[in-house]
């Protein structure tokens, strides 16, 4: 009688761990990877500004974006650079 409860528990238990995790837990999931695709297209766009400004100061490039991005710039297209992204 006492396995049998504690078998009835575990199973309760597992279902409800299925339960949260289908719906809360996927539910930030895919929260959290909207805001990050957002963000991510934000820097793209600013990225892109800079490259397509013929004037850009690599000063300012340095304290925004890392090092392995602006030595991408040294390619000659938005395609080629596209590309390598």
């Amino acid at each position: 009688m006492f396995t049998g409860k504690v078998a009835s528990i575990i199973e309760e238990m597992k279902e409800l761990i299925r339960i949260y995790i289908n719906s809360d837990v996927l539910i930030e999931i895919e929260q959290f990877n909207n805001k990050f695709y957002e963000a991510a297209l934000q820097e793209m766009d600013r990225f892109y500004a800079l490259i397509d400004n013929p004037d850009f100061d690599h000063d300012e490039l340095e304290k925004d974006f890392e090092k392995s991005l602006i030595e991408i710039l040294g390619l000659s297209s938005r395609e080629d650079i596209t590309g390598v992204l």
